[in-house]
């Protein structure tokens, strides 16, 4: 069973009022939409792109902060006195002719003990 389709002049003309309706559907009636809708894409994407940025931003400064704990504890591991040893020393030979000088923990204590003691003295005293 073959379709025999007939072209006649309605259907010609039905297809040109289709093409004539769509382009004024798509160019005058629905170009301000399209432009709104391009418009926030923009936007959109403007903020996608300064969120990015902030993180980043945030993840450099939580490196930058890593980095200086790190730095600290490197500097603090290095100037903490050696629990090991029962003695301090108070002065290391600034000159030639002078020897170390060493305290114990408990000495320690004393001189911190009595220089507080004095302290709270003067601080009263004035």
């Amino acid at each position: 069973m073959a379709m025999n389709i007939q072209v006649n002049a309605t259907i010609v003309v039905q297809i040109i009022n289709f093409l004539i309706a769509y382009a004024i559907m798509r160019f005058i009636a629905l170009r301000p939409a399209v432009v709104l809708i391009e418009a926030e894409e923009k936007k959109r994407t403007g903020l996608h792109e300064v969120i990015a940025y902030n993180y980043l931003l945030i993840q450099r400064e939580r490196d930058a902060l890593q980095q200086q704990w790190q730095e600290g504890h490197l500097f603090y591991e290095q100037q903490v006195p050696d629990t090991k040893k029962e003695e301090l020393i108070l002065f290391k030979g600034i000159y030639p002719e002078q020897e170390d000088l060493y305290c114990s923990e408990q000495e320690v204590d004393l001189l911190i003990e009595n220089a507080s003691k004095e302290l709270v003295k003067r601080v009263k005293a004035l």
